[in-house]
């Protein structure tokens, strides 16, 4: 087990002054004029590369929870627009507090949205001085070690989703573990 694990970040995309000049006052991405252009859509990830393609699991269930029973019993076409419903629902400045904080917004603009969410992210494992012994007999000591990621939210090639890195990422570092902890892998090989 690590002794140390610490993270630090920012959220230095999705803050409002990065808000695109043609997306105007709009504060959700159903009522806005810049949207097919914006890579960060909710109507794009969420229905057109999501929804249409048939994926209907998460994070489709987390907006719409009922996703899958609405289709056996009204289709296809009323699943999807019970999930533009959801999507574009939205709230301002008259809306009280209670309702906002009762649900997410999904359609919300990135620019707009209480986002706290870091999309720059460094987390630091460190593990103190590893010496063991297995029925007395003493093995390599593997010594202290420390393990850096670096995280951005975003890539070339998944703009405006994660695309499953982070948990690529952290499954990669978690196998990497295991095949030293079974003595499949050295440390340098891991």
């Amino acid at each position: 087990m690590p002794s140390l694990v610490s993270s630090l970040g920012n959220l230095s995309l999705f803050i409002k002054r990065r808000k695109p000049g043609a997306a105007g006052n709009a504060t959700n991405c159903f009522s806005c004029s810049y949207e097919p252009s914006c890579n960060w859509s909710a109507k794009k990830m969420y229905i057109e590369k999501l929804y249409d393609k048939g994926h209907t699991d998460f994070p489709l269930l987390v907006i719409v929870p009922d996703i899958e029973e609405s289709t056996a019993k009204a289709g296809t076409e009323y699943r999807r627009a019970v999930l533009t419903d959801v999507l574009s629902s939205d709230y301002n400045a008259s809306t009280p507090k209670t309702t906002i904080e009762s649900k997410q917004w999904y359609g919300r603009c990135m620019w707009e949205s209480d986002n706290g969410i870091l999309d720059d992210q460094i987390v630091t494992l460190t593990w103190d001085d590893d010496f063991r012994s297995d029925n007395g007999k003493e093995l390599s000591d593997c010594g202290p070690k420390t393990a850096v990621f670096q995280i951005f939210a975003f890539t070339e090639a998944q703009p405006g989703s994660h695309g499953g890195g982070d948990g690529v990422l952290m499954n990669s570092f978690s196998n990497a573990v295991e095949a030293v902890i079974t003595g499949e892998l050295n440390v340098e090989q891991a």
